[in-house]
């Protein structure tokens, strides 16, 4: 009982599909923390490759403790994450599937986030980025996108989350009873989820933001920024991504400046959307409408269409 108020418990979650010897890379970095407390669930999502075996084979070699899940349909990341949060029982959240974290995020993180007070919904650090063999491609995420010098963001960061993401969830630590209050944890038309989820926590809570690197990001040849962005899967995204941010444009913490932060950076994914040579003029008018419904902005729609 003293441990579990000292170290409150953790749920972490892993996502496993086709990914091999780097889930189980991954699963060495769970048992490598120095934190003695976490509720570990692993979901199979059907994997064709040797994955699951390997799964279940450094499970019994390590006398590990988890629930392992093997569904025996593919039923995509979507359902897999709310399966997870629904027999989530820890007092905090973390992910990691195919990366690796630093063997001191886990403690880090809980001991600082236990100082906090409740406005606080999420704590972030750096991630840096490692090729199939570990070797690191860079070595810092914060200071490619945002420069040397960069200090990350606490707080209200919600203009930050808006203008890029930034962060990564596998750095990440969440707060189960924050995340629990978002209306749609998993939304199936949304393709960015952890961008969701860092929106919706940073809109409605404050935030930690840490310098240190807490994971690396594994570049595989099947990892998105590896996978032929076809210009259909480019529209899909930039498509989910502008319904995404309109959730939140009308949201009642709302100032005009980030109303007006929200609607260019929307304009500037429908301009992209714009680009691509199958995106149709009838394309163009539903995806238009569905913006100005929401926004509001009637006289520049106006213009827009040349009426």
């Amino acid at each position: 009982m003293k441990d579990e108020l000292k170290y409150p418990l953790v749920t972490i979650g892993t996502l496993c599909y086709n990914t091999g010897k780097y889930v189980v890379e991954a699963l060495e970095c769970v048992k490598n923390q120095n934190y003695p407390n976490i509720q570990h669930i692993i979901i199979d999502d059907f994997s064709k490759d040797n994955s699951l075996s390997l799964v279940e084979k450094w499970i019994e070699e390590n006398n590990y403790k988890c629930t392992l899940i093997k569904h025996t349909a593919n039923k995509g990341v979507h359902y897999n994450l709310q399966e997870i949060l629904d027999l989530a029982s820890g007092k905090y959240f973390a992910m990691i599937s195919d990366d690796l974290w630093t063997n001191n995020k886990l403690l880090e993180q809980v001991s600082l986030f236990e100082t906090l007070d409740n406005s606080y919904a999420i704590i972030y650090g750096d991630t840096n980025v490692v090729d199939k063999n570990g070797l690191i491609l860079n070595a810092s995420i914060f200071k490619e996108l945002k420069g040397d010098g960069f200090v990350p963001p606490s707080g209200n960061i919600f203009k930050e989350v808006v203008k890029d993401f930034y962060f990564y969830i596998q750095s990440s630590i969440i707060s189960l009873s924050h995340i629990r209050k978002m209306e749609k944890f998993v939304d199936k038309e949304i393709i960015s989820e952890d961008w969701d989820w860092e929106l919706w926590l940073s809109r409605n809570f404050n935030v930690l933001g840490l310098k240190d690197v807490y994971a690396s990001y594994r570049i595989l040849d099947t990892s998105i920024t590896r996978v032929n962005w076809s210009q259909e899967r480019m529209r899909n995204v930039l498509l989910s991504q502008i319904k995404m941010l309109l959730n939140y444009y009308n949201h009642y913490k709302n100032s005009e400046e980030d109303k007006e932060l929200i609607f260019n950076r929307i304009w500037r994914m429908y301009k992209e959307l714009l680009h691509l040579p199958k995106f149709t003029r009838s394309e163009k008018i539903k995806v238009l409408h569905k913006i100005f419904k929401v926004t509001k902005r009637l006289g520049m729609l106006k213009k827009v269409l040349n009426f």
